[in-house]
């Protein structure tokens, strides 16, 4: 069985996903009876190609390396360089794989892109935050009518997995709270600011690591945390339609050096903690620099790694550690749900 994707995107992340299926395709074939074959690629600025046999992807590589784009390959006579309304509307693939960056106020244009190919019945893959907390419900939705997939394991903790632990491993089961560490750049400024350096020098320092933005708001006022919760309250714990005004949100600028002292003396450390409540039907989510005592599974966390505890029905307590970080980690999280997809279309 061949699988068809239709990428969006070709930057850090889509070429290692492409990379990866190239790598994996032997055990891929092996273990679940399929071929993944890229089929198109969109991108903003070098082009868009497509090919009905799928794009033999070292002459694509090649091509943008030596050129810069990779719509020169239409030259060859076997591929075209349709646009991308075209690849959305008429395209023939079964999964579209969105590694774009979309407006954290809107979820544009991934939303709209999303929204096309679930409407045509195509699974969509995700590792794009925005619109999975701003519309998960509503692409969810539009995923079950069509008989489609949506799944966004790359949202939240990169490649390690949270969302299939829950789907497959996890069954009838309720999560009643979640904690979780779940912005790496926070976590590694937070460990060499316990070390005794200052926010800046240590933010100067992830900078340099290619760990923060140049503008690294989002991350160090808590917003990128929150972002992460309210996909696992809707996703996993069930909260309904989730808005930025609901969540109290404190990020890391008033750490101070008293406070990681006081704590590392009690043996504990300081992490951005994301914590979502259930009561019956309401839920409290807050993102806030917490003290964490020395027996919390979250301390051992270091670097730019993620972690989270679940507290479940029928399990207790569940702790996950993993990286937090990295296109190579995200472009496994985007193979992950595609052969998830793989997986139930041979059912």
């Amino acid at each position: 069985m061949k699988i068809s994707v239709l990428l969006l995107g070709f930057g850090n992340v889509g070429r290692e996903f492409c990379s990866l299926l190239e790598r994996k395709g032997d055990k891929i074939f092996s273990e679940y009876g399929c071929t993944i074959q890229i089929k198109g690629i969109s991108t903003q600025r070098r082009g868009n190609l497509y090919s009905e046999e799928g794009l033999h992807m070292p002459s694509v590589f090649r091509a943008e390396e030596e050129t810069g784009r990779i719509d020169c390959l239409r030259s060859n006579g076997l591929y075209i360089s349709p646009t991308l309304e075209d690849l959305l509307n008429n395209g023939d693939y079964h999964i579209l794989v969105d590694t774009t960056f979309s407006s954290l106020e809107t979820g544009e244009p991934a939303r709209t892109y999303m929204e096309k190919a679930l409407s045509r019945g195509k699974s969509v893959v995700t590792c794009n935050k925005s619109p999975v907390f701003l519309w998960y419900h509503s692409l969810s939705s539009l995923a079950r009518e069509r008989g489609a997939k949506f799944l966004f394991e790359g949202t939240v903790m990169c490649g390690t997995p949270l969302f299939s632990l829950f789907r497959h491993g996890l069954p009838a089961t309720e999560v009643l709270s979640f904690e979780g560490v779940l912005n790496g750049t926070c976590n590694y400024i937070l460990e060499l600011m316990r070390q005794g350096s200052t926010l800046d020098d240590a933010l100067l320092d992830a900078q340099r690591r290619g760990y923060a933005e140049p503008d690294p708001s989002v991350d160090i006022d808590g917003w990128d945390s929150a972002y992460k919760a309210m996909i696992v309250a809707q996703a996993i714990m069930g909260a309904p339609r989730l808005t930025k005004d609901m969540i109290e949100v404190r990020g890391i600028r008033e750490v101070t050096p008293e406070m990681l002292n006081m704590t590392r003396i009690k043996g504990g450390v300081v992490r951005l903690l994301s914590k979502i409540e259930r009561k019956q039907n309401s839920f409290k989510i807050e993102v806030a620099p917490t003290a964490l005592p020395a027996n919390h599974p979250l301390v051992t966390l270091y670097g730019v790694t993620n972690g989270a505890v679940l507290c479940t029905d029928t399990m207790g307590e569940i702790c996950i550690e993993g990286a937090g970080a990295g296109s190579r980690f995200a472009a496994f999280a985007l193979l992950q749900d595609v052969l998830s997809i793989a997986n139930s279309m041979r059912r």
